[in-house]
């Protein structure tokens, strides 16, 4: 099952692209659209580009997702997005400034999975 996401630039919380996703347990394929500045953003049109653009190539992230929720993923995707010099700047840029709204978010998640697993250990011993 493919996922989306759409990109947004938080001043003005305008769409700067669609980020397409699908994932199994041995890993996340993504790939993304990115509106040029002078377009009019067009959901119909950016939803096909990546989706189109991950059927025919996506980026491929090597992580085990069996435990992981649905932010937990779309998170690693923004992170890679954010560190993907490949990519265009927009979507760098829109990556990271969702990464710093949410970073109390993703935090709290990581936090909560690590006392989780504390938590089984203890129970386990």
């Amino acid at each position: 099952m493919v996922k989306l996401v759409y990109l947004r630039a938080t001043r003005q919380n305008n769409p700067v692209g669609c980020v397409a996703y699908s994932y199994d347990d041995e890993g996340i394929d993504y790939n993304l659209s990115v509106l040029n500045p002078l377009d009019k953003f067009d959901r119909k049109l950016a939803r096909g580009i990546a989706t189109k653009r991950l059927d025919k190539y996506s980026y491929h992230l090597p992580i085990n997702t069996k435990n992981m929720s649905n932010f937990d993923i779309m998170a690693e995707v923004i992170a890679s997005i954010s560190n993907n010099s490949a990519l265009p700047k927009r979507a760098q840029k829109a990556a990271r400034e969702w990464l710093k709204i949410n970073d109390s978010y993703v935090n709290l998640v990581i936090e909560d999975d690590m006392t989780s697993n504390i938590d089984n250990a203890i129970v386990a011993a």
